[in-house]
């Protein structure tokens, strides 16, 4: 059975027609759940048949943005907003999944990206960290799916298993809701000198070879940050041994963030 892409099939209620001297166990209209195949049998006298009805949700995309939010449209933050908005742009036939979704058996597998954009608290949620969503993420990856996490979704990777436990970002700050401030006297930008042929910067807008601006003076900004600081915290002492600490060099070939 094919059903659309985004149904929930932990609770199905399929209704089953029969001739009337056919006894059906489970009977029609109770609900089942349908993440996995579930066994029907059929009664007439003598005579049993049992059925194994497996139901797909029929999806050809293969990208997915991650959130909170029951729907894209509920995202309230506003930086996950945008971050969605950009998504969807330029990836239009792509899906939004809820944490809810997964925790109630939204499949993961036709999904070669999934991207969460966390960006309204330095704690991951609740929602993130039960164990129905942490094993279907865990699951998803050990099976060839790739996450992106951004912001503080960075945090993740510790309850992902990615790195050891206590081995997460250690450097996480920023302002929240009207706190920050307008930068009036400096543009902010990234510098990526020696790396300027990286797809992920092609087509980026420099003002020198392998320097960008993303904000320019006089744009309201809050400073959230999510990552490793190096030497000096984590007891790390040098690259090499966060490398060898975090196990980075198990997942640092693959493309960017993508882990």
């Amino acid at each position: 059975m094919l059903l659309p892409d985004g149904v929930n099939l932990s609770n199905l209620t399929p209704q089953i027609q029969v001739e009337n001297n056919i006894q059906v166990s489970p009977a029609s209209g109770v609900p089942q759940n349908f993440t996995g195949p579930v066994s029907y049998t059929l009664t007439s006298g003598n005579t049993t048949a049992t059925y194994r009805v497996t139901v797909i949700s029929n999806s050809v995309n293969e990208y997915a943005f991650l959130g909170l939010a029951a729907t894209r449209d509920a995202i309230a933050d506003p930086d996950e907003k945008a971050a969605a908005d950009w998504f969807f742009l330029n990836y239009p036939a792509a899906d939004y999944i809820s944490f809810q979704s997964i925790e109630t058996g939204r499949r993961l597998s036709n999904y070669k990206v999934i991207w969460w954009h966390y960006d309204a608290a330095q704690d991951l949620p609740a929602a993130a960290l039960t164990s129905a969503v942490v094993n279907a993420l865990k699951a998803y990856r050990v099976n060839g799916g790739n996450l992106m996490l951004t912001t503080y979704a960075t945090r993740y990777v510790e309850a992902l298993g990615i790195v050891p436990q206590g081995r997460g970002p250690n450097n996480a700050f920023g302002d929240f809701g009207n706190a920050g401030f307008i930068e009036q006297n400096n543009n902010w930008g990234i510098s990526f000198r020696t790396r300027e042929s990286h797809p992920v910067f092609a087509g980026i807008e420099t003002y020198e070879p392998g320097k960008a601006w993303l904000l320019e003076k006089g744009t309201f900004r809050q400073n959230h940050t999510a990552w490793w600081f190096l030497p000096e915290w984590g007891g790390y002492g040098n690259g090499a041994a966060w490398r060898e600490q975090t196990g980075v060099l198990t997942w640092l070939l693959k493309l960017g963030t993508i882990i």
